[in-house]
């Protein structure tokens, strides 16, 4: 038996899909990429160059850029790292960490281009490191941490808010000198090594809990303010 439904209406069709989806294993997640939010990020992304690959495979069908494309998981990484301050959950658990706080974040009622400043900023991160001679494994480990520092760092802040990052999305869009992203690659890359320098320490919660007390010395919250 075969049931054909043809319709233009975009919200039938997201309707549609998310009733049918919901009769075959699919992850919960993607449940949710008819969610308002999510065409609101499209939008949001795409004045930034970049595509958001909503429904998974569709921008390799439309043959989008793979360098420009974002994944749904792919940006909540770089949310859990960049704005929860999570970058052990971002690298070790994204799929059980979203579907278990969903709503921190994805944001009802968030004016996207937040999406769109977390996205910028670590490609810039992931971008750099692939740049220099560090390890496949190690970048693969460390760089959702280097997210979260530069983060830090050019906000001026040792917890970044979400109306902080929305204003900084030009910011972060401009090329991040490549000395701040070196230093503080080196400063996390030791605390990295002096736990251990293995999967292990990239996935627990130390190695975020020592970074996070640094960024804490250097940035006071008596001295944190939004960027201009």
């Amino acid at each position: 038996m075969l049931k054909i439904i043809s319709t233009q209406d975009e919200s039938q069709r997201n309707a549609i899909t998310k009733a049918t989806n919901s009769q075959t294993p699919v992850p919960p997640v993607s449940l949710r990429a008819t969610d308002r939010i999510h065409f609101d990020i499209q939008d949001a992304l795409a004045r930034y160059g970049l595509f958001y690959d909503r429904r998974k495979g569709e921008c390799k069908h439309n043959r989008k850029p793979r360098s420009k494309t974002i994944s749904i998981q792919g940006l909540a990484q770089s949310v859990i790292a960049i704005l929860l301050m999570k970058p052990s959950e971002a690298r070790a658990r994204p799929k059980q960490y979203l579907e278990s706080n969903y709503d921190k974040v994805f944001i009802n009622g968030i004016n996207c281009k937040f999406y769109a400043a977390c996205v910028l900023l670590d490609k810039q991160a992931s971008e750099y490191m692939a740049r220099t001679d560090v390890p496949r494994e190690v970048r693969t480990r460390i760089r959702y941490y280097l997210s979260m520092v530069v983060a830090c760092e050019l906000l001026k802040t040792s917890r970044p808010t979400v109306a902080q990052i929305t204003e900084a999305a030009d910011l972060f869009k401009n090329k991040i000198d490549d000395k701040i992203l070196s230093e503080w690659y080196e400063l996390v890359k030791f605390e990295y090594q002096q736990l251990g320098g293995n999967d292990n320490v990239s996935k627990g919660p130390q190695l975020t809990a020592n970074i996070i007390e640094i960024l804490k010395i250097k940035f006071p919250t008596s001295t944190q303010t939004t960027p201009t």
